[in-house]
This record gives structure tokens, C-alpha cells and sequence, in this order.
């Protein structure tokens, strides 16, 4: 009894003897940690890319790294990053990769607590001239998927001879660059999705070899370089056509008003002429009756093309002229 009591009193049972709470402690820590699991399971039925959400971007920045750097830490840690080097939403894609287990403790804790995806999935925002629904997935899964999704998508197929114009004003024509990009080894496991709010993903199944994924993730950024070149030149032409059309408008504007000017020089030059011909004792009165009417006919339509052109600058509108009362006009002398 002695003994036992002495082993009772031993410094290390005092130290971690248990309180009356820490069995609270305990099973708070374990239901935290199952509840943080099932809520990411929950997620990760709604969203993939749930807990190993790994931002990428087509930018110059991206591209110049090395592979070493791009697929660097990817095995331990979730790393988070968007929009590199662009401000707009519709220019960004995430990445979606699985994870090579590592010794380090981090990981199995990480591991536990978010599920993992065997899939890269590139997902791709952009601006273009077609909206809807469609959906293209590799043969293996079409059915299924058209079965869980008919009521939203329809399939599409590649076509062939298509000029760059036709390629970005169609879903077949993006899914034809894609596969043009991708090399055939990949090309089996590619499962494209383009949804509406012109919404691009790509998704290939991982191989297991660190190399092969570096190869692959390299693909896929070519892929949406190829993307982002196509898009920014579609929306550069857009706007030069804009900028030509403007320029061409206000063209034809100053044209207009360099004519209405020569025809305004005109008038005024044959209403001086009549003028002087009338003020000509040796013009016969006959002919100075024609010329009246001649003159009159010029100055009722000068007089209406001013009224024209008050009206337009008062913003009144057209307001016809004619001879009105309290108007003058021209006698024969």
C-alpha cells in the first residue's frame, strides 16, 4: 500500500494527473476536428477545388518560371494566389493538384483535413462573342455526365477547317486549339466543361511520376496562353474596328461640312450675281422679271436651310422657312 501510495504521489502523475474538464477538452478537439472534415467533404461535393485551391495565371510572370519553381511546395502546402499581372476577373485560372505525401507533420494534419483531388483542373474566365451552355467531356464519361446534367448542357464535336475568325466564335473552335495543344498521351484523359458566363475548365488526370505532372501543368499553361493570345487579339480588333469606325464617322462628318461650305459659297456668289445683273440698267425688264423670281427662289431656300441649321444648333428641330409675314424681299426696281 505504501508503494502504491509513493507512485501516486511521483511528480510525473501529478503533472498530467486529469482534471474534471479535461475530458471536455478532449472531445471538444475531436468533434472540432470531425466536424472540420465532414464540413470539407460537404464542400468538396459542391466545389473540387475546396481546401487545395491553387491560383495560376497566363501571365509573363508565370511563364518565365522555371519548372522547379512553379510545382514548388505543391506537395505540402496549399498555396493561394490570383491574377497575376491582371486586374480583370475574367483573366485568371485556378489549378486544382493532388498532392505527393511528405514526412513532414504538417501535411498528414492537412491531408486529414481536406480532401484530395487527383485531378489538375485549370479553370479559365474570359471575354468572347458567344454565351451559353455546353459541355464536352472525354467517351468514357458522357453519358453520365449528359444524364446529370441534360437539362443545362449539350455536346459538342470538334470541326475541321476552321479559320481563327470561326475558331473564337464557337465552343468547338476552343475545344479544337485545346486539343491541338495537348500532346496524345494526354489527350485520353482531358475532360473539357464549358459553362455559361463564358466559363472554361480543363481537367486531365494526374500521372504519378513528379516529372509527368511538371510536364503536364507546363501543357495546360500553354493551353491558356493560347487562350488568353486568342482572346486579347479578338479584343484588340474589336476595339481597333471601334476606333476605325469613329474615325471614319468624324471623316464623313468634316466632309459634309466642307460641302454644305462650297454650296453655301455657291448661293452667295449667284445671289451676288443676280444682284449686280439687276442693278444693270441695260438688263431688259423681262429679264429682270426672270431674274427676280430666279433670286427669290434662292433667297426662300437660303433662307430655309438657315432656318435648318438654327434649329439643329438650338436643338428645336427642323423649322421650315418660306415667305412669311414680316419677311422681306427683294423688289425690281
Amino acid at each position: 500500500m505504501e508503494q502504491i501510495n509513493k507512485i501516486l504521489e511521483n511528480q510525473f502523475f501529478n503533472l498530467v494527473a486529469a482534471k474534471w474538464y479535461t475530458p471536455i477538452i478532449v472531445f471538444g478537439f475531436l468533434f472540432t476536428l470531425l466536424y472540420v472534415r465532414i464540413r470539407s467533404r460537404m464542400m468538396h461535393n459542391k466545389a473540387q477545388s475546396y481546401g487545395v485551391n491553387v491560383a495560376l495565371a497566363a501571365s509573363p510572370y508565370f511563364a518565365s518560371q522555371s519548372p522547379e519553381l512553379v510545382c514548388a511546395n505543391w506537395s505540402t502546402y496549399r498555396w493561394v494566389a490570383t491574377n497575376w499581372g491582371f486586374k480583370n476577373k475574367y483573366r485568371s485560372f485556378r489549378a486544382v493538384l493532388n498532392f505527393k505525401k511528405s514526412n513532414d507533420p504538417l501535411f498528414f494534419f492537412m491531408d486529414y483535413m481536406t480532401p484530395s483531388v487527383n485531378r489538375l483542373q485549370l479553370e479559365l474566365k474570359f471575354k468572347a462573342q458567344f454565351e451559353g451552355y455546353a459541355c464536352i467531356v472525354n467517351n468514357k464519361q458522357v453519358q453520365s455526365f449528359i444524364k446529370l446534367n441534360k437539362d443545362v448542357i449539350y455536346r459538342l464535336n470538334p470541326t475541321k477547317n476552321q479559320g481563327k475568325q470561326q475558331l473564337c466564335e464557337s465552343f468547338t473552335g476552343l475545344v479544337q486549339i485545346i486539343q491541338d495543344q495537348l500532346k496524345s498521351e494526354l489527350k485520353e484523359n482531358l475532360e473539357i466543361l464549358c459553362l455559361n458566363n463564358n466559363e472554361l475548365k480543363l481537367q486531365i488526370k494526374l500521372p504519378t511520376n513528379q516529372n509527368d505532372i511538371i510536364k503536364v501543368v507546363q501543357n495546360m499553361m500553354q493551353i491558356a496562353d493560347k487562350l488568353m493570345e486568342m482572346e486579347l487579339t479578338e479584343q484588340q480588333t474589336r476595339q481597333n474596328n471601334k476606333k476605325l469606325e469613329q474615325s471614319l464617322k468624324v471623316t464623313k462628318t468634316l466632309k459634309q461640312q466642307q460641302q454644305v461650305e462650297q454650296d453655301e459659297q455657291q448661293v452667295q456668289m449667284k445671289i451676288d450675281e443676280i444682284a449686280k445683273q439687276l442693278e444693270d440698267p441695260a438688263v431688259s425688264p423681262a429679264e429682270k422679271q426672270k431674274l427676280q423670281m430666279k433670286l427669290d427662289t434662292y433667297m426662300q431656300k437660303e433662307r430655309m436651310r438657315m432656318s435648318k441649321k438654327m434649329a439643329a444648333q438650338m436643338g428645336m428641330g427642323n423649322i421650315g422657312g418660306g415667305n412669311k409675314k414680316g419677311q422681306r424681299t427683294m423688289v425690281m426696281k
